[in-house]
This record gives C-alpha cells, sequence and structure tokens, in this order.
C-alpha cells in the first residue's frame, strides 16, 4: 500500500509544482508551507508532538496545557498543514517550544524530519493522517496516538483507518458509540472522552475579555456567528423584525474579507464596524447592527450575547456550537448541523434549536421571553459544565502509553 501511496503522492506533488503558477494565492501559500524547514532550528530531542490540520488545532490546545503541567520539563513541538492554522496560533504560543508547518509527505522529507526532531510520540488531532509520516514512525517505532476523532465510517474510511492507525498506542473519539463503532473495526481498544474543547473555551473564558459594550441594559443582544451567503440569504429578511423585538444584532461572517459588501448590503441600517472601533473595550451602543470585521473576537463577544445563530448550517456543514454554549448562549442554527456532535447531542435534548426558514427564524426569537431565555441559559450552563476536564484525562491516557512497557 504505501508504494502505491508514494507514487500516487509524487506525481501529485509534481502536478501542483507545475501548475503553481496558475493557482490562486491561498494554494501558493499551502504548497509554499511544504517547502519549510523551520523545524531545523529545533534542537531537544525526545519531544511530544502534536499534529493537525487547520482549526483541528483547537481540540489539541487544551491536552498541551495539562501535559506542560503534568510534564513541565518535555519539549512540546506542534505541527499544522493548512495556513489558515495559523491565525488559531496566539494563544498556545507560549505553551510549546516550536510550532512549523508539516513538510511534504515524502519519504526523503519525512525522514530528514524525523531523523532530526526524533520525537517520542507523535499525536494526531482529529483526522490529519499522513501515510509516509505514519509508515516513518512505525518502522522507528516511535509512539502514536490519534485524539478527539469523530469518524465518518463510511466503507473507504473503514479501510483506511485499518492500514493507518489500527496499531497507534492510544485513540480516543469524542462520541462513545463512535467508539464502539471503531474499536469493532479496528478490532482493538479506542477510549471516549467528553470533547477536549470544552477546556479549552473554559481556559479562554476565565482570561479578560477583550470586548465590552456599552449597550442599554434593557437590550438584549443576538450574534449571528460564522456566516456564509447561503445563511444571510435567510436571516436578513428577518432583521428589520428582530430589531423590532428590542434586539441589538451583531453578525461575524465566516471571512471577514467580505465585510465592506455585507456593509453595502445592509445600507438600511445604522451598521457599525468593529474595525472602525478605537476602543473594543468601549463599544458605543448607538448601532442597530454590529459587523465583527475582525479575527479572533468572536468567543469575547459570546460573553455580552443572549441568543447565538451558528452559521454554515444553511451551506452544507455548521460551525462549532460549544463556545456559544460555554458563555451561556441560547444556540440554534440551520438544518445542516451532523457534521457536529455536540450540534446533535443539544438538538435531541430541546437544548438547541433547529429552523429551516427565516419564518422559523423570526418564530424562534420571538419565543425566547425573559422566562425561557433563563431556563435555557441555565441548561446550557449546565451542558457545558459536565464536558469540563476531558483534557487531563486525554494527557493522562497520553502519558501512560509513554511508560515502558
Amino acid at each position: 500500500m504505501i508504494s502505491i501511496y508514494r507514487f500516487i503522492y509524487f506525481l501529485l506533488k509534481n502536478g501542483l509544482q507545475i501548475l503553481k503558477p496558475f493557482l490562486s494565492a491561498k494554494e501558493k501559500q499551502w504548497i509554499n508551507l511544504r517547502s519549510a524547514d523551520d523545524y531545523l532550528q529545533f534542537t531537544p530531542k525526545g519531544a511530544i508532538w502534536f499534529h493537525a490540520s487547520s482549526g483541528e488545532i483547537e481540540y489539541c490546545k487544551s491536552v498541551i496545557s495539562e501535559i506542560r503541567q503534568l510534564l513541565p520539563k518535555s519539549p512540546i513541538i506542534l505541527s499544522y498543514s493548512s495556513p489558515s492554522a495559523e491565525k488559531l496560533l496566539f494563544n498556545i504560543k507560549n505553551q510549546v517550544d516550536l510550532i512549523f508547518p508539516l513538510p511534504w509527505d515524502s519519504p526523503t522529507q519525512i525522514k530528514k524530519a524525523l531523523d532530526h526532531l526524533q520525537p517520542q510520540m507523535v499525536v494526531f488531532s482529529r483526522t490529519d493522517f499522513w501515510p509516509e509520516l505514519i509508515f516513518q514512525l512505525r518502522n522507528q517505532k516511535i509512539k502514536t496516538a490519534a485524539i478527539s476523532m469523530f469518524p465518518r465510517l463510511h466503507f473507504l474510511n473503514r479501510q483506511i483507518y485499518k492500514w493507518l492507525i489500527q496499531d497507534f498506542s492510544l485513540i480516543t473519539t469524542v462520541d462513545t458509540q463512535k467508539s464502539i463503532e471503531l474499536s469493532q473495526i479496528l478490532k482493538r481498544e479506542v477510549q471516549s472522552f467528553a470533547d477536549t474543547r470544552f477546556d479549552q473555551v473554559f481556559n479562554r473564558l476565565e482570561s479578560p475579555s477583550r470586548v465590552h459594550f456599552l449597550s442599554p441594559h434593557d437590550k438584549k443582544k443576538i450574534v449571528f456567528a460564522s456566516t456564509w451567503p447561503e445563511d444571510e440569504t435567510v436571516f436578513f429578511p428577518c432583521l428589520q423584525e428582530i430589531l423590532k423585538l428590542n434586539f441589538q444584532i451583531i453578525i461575524c461572517p465566516h471571512d471577514i474579507t467580505r465585510a465592506t459588501a455585507l456593509t453595502e448590503q445592509l445600507k438600511k441600517f445604522n451598521v457599525s464596524r468593529l474595525s472602525n472601533m478605537a476602543d473594543t473595550q468601549n463599544i458605543p451602543s448607538e448601532f442597530e447592527i454590529l459587523l465583527i470585521d475582525r479575527v479572533g473576537y468572536l468567543a469575547d463577544i459570546y460573553r455580552s450575547t443572549h441568543l447565538t445563530f451558528v452559521g454554515g448550517s444553511f451551506k452544507h456543514k455548521i460551525h462549532s456550537v460549544m463556545e456559544p454554549l460555554c458563555s451561556k448562549n441560547v444556540v440554534f442554527f440551520g438544518p445542516y448541523f451532523q457534521n457536529n456532535p455536540e450540534a446533535l447531542d443539544t438538538e435531541k435534548i430541546s437544548l438547541t434549536y433547529k429552523v429551516r426558514n427565516a419564518a422559523e427564524i423570526l418564530d424562534f426569537v420571538r419565543s425566547m421571553g425573559p422566562d425561557q431565555l433563563q431556563k435555557n441559559t441555565e441548561l446550557s450552563q449546565i451542558y457545558a459544565e459536565k464536558h469540563r476536564g476531558s483534557s487531563r484525562l486525554v494527557a493522562l491516557a497520553l502519558l501512560e502509553k509513554l511508560k515502558p512497557l
């Protein structure tokens, strides 16, 4: 299998290099990352190496923090695959000794990296598995682990997992049923822990907020978070009626480069933009709609909002419901949320809510009177607290596998 993979990967790698002049800036950036050798600046051996693609970094941040506390002298390094990961690194840099982009998954490049780094364990966060890297880790008898998986177990993935991760030292999922199914496929133990991102969110909530509103106390706030055009097409017709219900509206597009276009679309409203705020600790109260056009502020904004619509759910897959839940928001979303285990769990118990169109959005917002809002806020807090502490359990499970047999 590895020979076939190497041949296909060789063709794809060289094809990308040939086509590079014709690719987009983002695609060129991805290719350029593969050629970086930032890891050569790192000299200690025996590090615990975490790897994630991009957003999957959020699953390992709190685990890294726990290991840093448990083994303060052990070097920890973190690699990533996608340029988009770089905007997520600001709050983990002080916990790791090195952050670097993963090189090309080719025999020569991977051997060079492993020979230099000589890690004692490599931990894959979620599912960004690279066959050449795993093959060489196996040959060098370096321990491997996969944490916080939520695998889609269709036929092709079943074969891939059997090939790549069957002999990992530790495999964990964020869903008990997924653990049972994956253990049956791999014929080995697969452990289940609550999603480690809950701890990451709580850690952030314990730090000072970068956002403070000077808004009137009689107005509630609703945030439309990480939205795509498909989401906006549905909720934009509701905005006027939501304002009449005495809400202030906050919109945070997934792609902040669309902010100018969105401002034009919303020109009939009193729209403010976060980038125009001289002091985000004292945001004036005059806005009807606040447009978030700066990266890294949404998590802090949740602390001041009451209702959250989570975007992507009218496109093809929802973004995370975890941060607004931990911030005691009442959460609702569109019909496409099957990719998110927390959305699935909470919708089943009527803690979060599915809406299918503009009319249902308005019905939902109208239903959130003071008593119902308070009840749902308390339930959100209870649910989030139940999922706290899994990062320490995952860290301990990883360290247990480092012990000599």
